[in-house]
C-alpha cells in the first residue's frame, strides 16, 4: 500500500476537489483511486480546520458514527495541543459540535460513554470560552 495515499487524499480534500471514491480495481493506471474507507479515514484524521469541519458537517448525515466520533476526537485533540492562541479554534469546534447535536447527527452522547466524557472534559478545560460553556450546558441537558 502506498504510504502517500493519505497525504494525497488530505491534499485533495483541503483543495475541495472532487475525489473519485470507488474501490480500486487496479485497471486504471492514470487515475488514483481510493476506497471509501481510505478517503473517510484520511478525512477524519486530517489537520483540523474550518474547511475540514465544513466537509464533515456536510457529509455527516451519511457517515457512520465511528467516523464522526473519530473526527470529534481529532478536533478536541487539535484544540488541546495548541498554545494559548486557540480561542477561535475552540469556538469553531464548539459551534460545530452543537450543530451536530442539534441536527441529531451525534445522538449517542449518553453519560458514561467515552464520547460524553471527552466532550465534557473539553468543555471544562475551555470553560472560560462562552461557546464551550454553552456546549457543556447542551451536553448536560441530554442526560
Amino acid at each position: 500500500e502506498d504510504d502517500g495515499n493519505d497525504d494525497n487524499i488530505k491534499r485533495t480534500s483541503r483543495r475541495n476537489e472532487d475525489v473519485d471514491i470507488i474501490q480500486s480495481n487496479g485497471k486504471d493506471k492514470e487515475t488514483t483511486r481510493y476506497s471509501i474507507g481510505d478517503y473517510l479515514s484520511a478525512l477524519v484524521t486530517m489537520d483540523m480546520s474550518l474547511h475540514s469541519m465544513e466537509v464533515v458537517n456536510r457529509l455527516a448525515p451519511e457517515l457512520h458514527p465511528e467516523y464522526i466520533h473519530l473526527f470529534i476526537s481529532n478536533c478536541i485533540a487539535s484544540c488541546e495541543s495548541l498554545p494559548h492562541g486557540q480561542n477561535r479554534l475552540v469556538r469553531l469546534v464548539c459551534v460545530f459540535l452543537q450543530s451536530l447535536i442539534r441536527k441529531d447527527i451525534v445522538h449517542d452522547i449518553a453519560p458514561n460513554t467515552p464520547l460524553f466524557y471527552e466532550i465534557q472534559t473539553f468543555c471544562i478545560e475551555f470553560s472560560r470560552i462562552r461557546e464551550a460553556a454553552a456546549l457543556f450546558k447542551l451536553v448536560k441537558s441530554l442526560q
